[in-house]
């Protein structure tokens, strides 16, 4: 048991070491977006937002897109219908002819999954920059033209926005930080140039970029997974990221609504992990496994009366001071501190959430919207 203690003291030290290289200090400074006459220097941009059974947030989006402060000649808005079982696409059929720059297209047969949608939306982009959203985020009406003025700022091939979850109970409570840890790691990462995280619900990068990194998306293989093989393959291509932090650029989501649909969603996430091309990200996401198997393994083993005394939470309890300096910092991008107050019942809570999703991806498989995805 002293031998594990040491290991536990040893990984420890290793993923504290990890978070300090990757402390969320806010990105890159976010530059004033431009306004006036130096408006006309934005490039073209158009927004792909993919989506299946998402009638209920069409309407808001519609809303809050066509409220962006951007010149409207140089703005494309396209939604990409996914086959989607309800009325979505209906509803967007009266919704769009009020908005010119905005229009749909749906998928053929033979063509599914997020991934065909955002290869069709390309396919038909006007523009030769892409703005990647969900149809499910709440974006600001200075969103777009914060990302772009960063990018072309930071002569940036792709540029990452902060994603924050807002939810009630428990179950927001668990998502709102958990998101949050990505964010944070997203802000920190980038900033050291060695991205290890982003979010598809706020992307922005060039057409050719796309284009360039398609051979380090296996697409046929994973059905997720679209933003972080985007970002490995830019990686691979030596090309600039960089991470928005300004508080324009946030979009806020809704949570999942039941346990269940969180555990799936999050099998559909770790499902991709082992196709990454870069296996520093592969190395970090399991030292990070291993840690917390290592340091709850010895506290439970105190708590059995096998372990050695109450060194045996101590790791625990270092490790969960960590994370909450880390994530308090990191909410300060999102604006999420009142919510660090509920941080023990999700520190708490990991175990049980993500030894469900380990245990749920040994069955090989996993549902999204009525569809079978594989989760391993």
């Amino acid at each position: 048991m002293t031998v594990l203690l040491v290991i536990s003291f040893l990984f420890l030290l290793g993923y504290v070491s990890a978070l300090a290289f990757f402390w969320p200090s806010g990105g890159d400074p976010a530059p004033d977006p431009p306004a006036g006459p130096e408006a006309m220097s934005l490039p073209g941009l158009t927004v792909l937002v993919p989506f299946r059974d998402e009638e209920k947030q069409l309407s808001r989006l519609v809303r809050d897109l066509a409220a962006q402060d951007y010149p409207t000649e140089k703005l494309d808005i396209l939604f990409i219908d996914d086959h989607s079982r309800d009325g979505g696409a209906a509803l967007l059929g009266s919704l769009l002819p009020a908005h010119p720059h905005m229009r749909s297209l749906a998928l053929g047969p033979g063509r599914e999954g997020k991934k065909a949608a955002l290869a069709r939306g390309v396919e038909a982009a006007k523009h030769a920059w892409i703005l990647q959203m969900d149809a499910d985020v709440c974006p600001g009406p200075r969103h777009a033209r914060t990302l772009m003025s960063h990018g072309v700022r930071a002569g940036a091939d792709l540029v990452a926005g902060p994603v924050a979850v807002r939810g009630r109970g428990v179950i927001g409570l668990f998502q709102e930080l958990d998101v949050l840890s990505m964010t944070g790691l997203s802000a920190g990462s980038f900033r050291r140039g060695r991205a290890q995280v982003c979010s598809g619900a706020n992307l922005l990068y060039s057409k050719v970029l796309y284009e360039e990194t398609r051979s380090a998306d296996p697409s046929g293989a994973v059905a997720s997974g679209d933003d972080m093989f985007l970002m490995i393959g830019a990686r691979l291509l030596g090309r600039t990221l960089v991470f928005c932090a300004d508080p324009d650029a946030l979009v806020v989501t809704s949570p999942e609504s039941g346990w269940r649909s969180l555990i799936r969603q999050r099998v559909r996430w770790a499902a991709k992990a082992p196709h990454y091309k870069l296996p520093e990200i592969r190395f970090f996401a399991g030292w990070v496994t291993l840690t917390n198997v290592l340091l709850w393994g010895l506290a439970g083993a105190g708590i059995a009366g096998a372990g050695p005394g109450w060194w045996s939470f101590l790791p625990l309890g270092m490790k969960c001071g960590v994370d909450f300096l880390y994530l308090r910092k990191a909410a300060s991008i999102t604006g999420s501190r009142r919510r660090m107050t509920g941080f023990l019942v999700v520190f708490l809570l990991y175990v049980p959430v993500y030894a469900s999703v380990a245990l749920s991806m040994l069955g090989g498989r996993t549902n999204w919207k009525g569809r079978v995805v594989r989760a391993r």
